[in-house]
């Protein structure tokens, strides 16, 4: 599977032919697996969107997902939640920092 060699995949198909069903599905799958923590996030909403209102948004949704994620696992930290709602990237390289960041402030997902 090309996520567990941690390589990138684009699902393209037209509207309507299961696209979302399928992402859905793939994130129910990697639940069940204890180094993955899945958040499916839409682009569909921030489509017409200029570039500072993108990644507010974008930032917003993805850092709720994953507060909500790992509340559900048991895994918040109170210092992680609190740094996710104290970021506010205001230009694409400040997102990417703050990303790069994240990766290393969430720790490994492990499920025993």
């Amino acid at each position: 599977m090309q996520i567990e060699r941690g390589t990138y995949f684009t699902l393209y198909a037209p509207r309507q032919m299961g696209k979302t069903t399928l992402m859905r599905d793939l994130a129910q799958e990697l639940l069940k697996k204890p180094d993955y923590l899945p958040i499916i996030l839409s682009f569909e909403n921030f489509e017409s969107l200029p570039a500072t209102d993108f990644i507010d948004s974008f930032w917003s949704e993805l850092s709720l997902s994953l507060i909500n994620s790992l509340k559900s696992r048991s895994l918040l930290e109170p210092s992680i939640e609190k740094w996710l709602t104290a970021q506010t990237p205001n230009h694409f390289v400040a997102l990417q920092k703050l990303l790069e960041t994240l990766h290393l402030k969430i720790p490994p997902i492990r499920i025993t």
